[in-house]
């Protein structure tokens, strides 16, 4: 009789487990995967806002070296003027 009962209720078992495990919830490594997920998201768009702020500043520093490129070379046509 006890081989007749063996192993039925392993598959039904397995196909519980399989079809409700969405309603217990995520397991708790799934959990700890999503929490450093969302922490490696906001360190990356942290960087990103870095790399903006950068290029802001280093757009704003070309602006001001052409300034000066323009302004240097202006004296330097008015002092060729002068003496020539």
């Amino acid at each position: 009789m006890t081989d007749h009962w063996g192993g039925w209720w392993i598959p039904l078992l397995v196909a519980f487990l399989f079809f409700c495990r969405p309603w217990w919830g995520r397991a708790p490594w799934h959990r700890e995967r999503d929490t450093r997920r969302e922490e490696l998201d906001r360190a990356i768009q942290a960087r990103l806002d870095l790399v903006e702020q950068l290029e802001a500043r280093v757009a704003e520093l070309e602006n001001r070296l052409d300034f000066a490129e323009r302004l240097l070379a202006e004296r330097r046509v008015e002092a060729g003027d002068r003496a020539g």
